[in-house]
């Protein structure tokens, strides 16, 4: 993240699409009804109507009440959450955290990040304060909007397809981006799929290649973790380590000489 050491950076933090689709319910029971015995003799044939209509009322009620306990009417599952709490290194000194809210509803996918950062140096003191939304249907990223205070300095971003691209607007400055650009948002997998990445303060573009650079067992929370490690490079580098499902475990680049790490807690 430039801006924690450049007064004028962008940033670049963190961002998969797993949907989740519904549980397929029960085949239905068939119930049968004794046909009903004819009448004695000496009864009268004639039907009563009302009875007939009582008749059909019931059936009408049983069947409904059947069908609520097979097909329930909350077809949907609940949303679910998850969050990911980073803590943020210098030189292997925290000075700050991130945290990302997932929450799914059916296919779509609400992402929350917050991030703090404060950094003392000598004389010199820093503070970055990051608010971003991620909106995500069908394991597609959709929109994005981050509001940032850099230092003082106040950034407000938002990005929404727009036809066959991007519609990005930065500071009330809007611009078109091709339909390959991305978030620079390294919590999920998908960012190594795209060559052009956008900071997520300013809207900077980064020209970028991702390859993977094999596996690696990391320590997280006292832990072994098996991950999958990518190397991003272009006008920007990371090296970030996705668990197995896709979320990074850990994220690492260098600003102006410090190793600056994210690690999952």
């Amino acid at each position: 993240m430039k801006a924690m050491f450049n007064r004028r950076a962008d940033a670049g933090k963190a961002l998969s699409p797993l949907g989740r689709g519904l549980g397929e319910g029960e085949t239905p029971a068939f119930f049968e009804f004794a046909a009903a015995q004819p009448p004695h003799p000496k009864a009268s044939p004639s039907p009563s109507p009302q009875g007939g209509e009582g008749l059909r009322r019931a059936l009408t009620v049983f069947a409904a009440l059947a069908a609520a306990i097979i097909w329930p009417a909350a077809a949907s599952a609940a949303p679910t959450k998850r969050t990911l709490d980073y803590v943020i290194l210098k030189d292997g000194e925290p000075i700050g955290a991130e945290k990302v809210d997932i929450t799914r509803d059916g296919d779509a996918m609400t992402v929350d990040v917050t991030a703090n950062t404060k950094v003392k140096m000598l004389m010199l003191s820093f503070t970055y304060d990051h608010k971003r939304r991620e909106t995500w249907r069908a394991g597609k990223l959709e929109a994005m909007s981050a509001e940032t205070n850099d230092d003082g300095t106040p950034h407000k971003l938002e990005m929404a397809r727009d036809g066959a691209g991007w519609r990005l607007t930065v500071d009330g400055q809007r611009a078109d981006l091709p339909a390959d650009a991305f978030p620079l948002a390294l919590w999920t997998s998908a960012v190594v799929k795209s060559p052009l990445l956008i900071g997520v303060v300013d809207g900077q573009r980064y020209k970028v290649a991702a390859k993977p650079a094999g596996e690696e067992t990391i320590e997280i929370a006292g832990k072994p973790v098996k991950t999958k490690r990518w190397r991003i490079d272009g006008d920007i580098e990371r090296d970030v380590w996705f668990a197995d499902d896709g979320m990074a475990a850990q994220i690492a680049f260098k600003r102006r000489g410090y190793d600056i790490v994210y690690r999952l807690k």
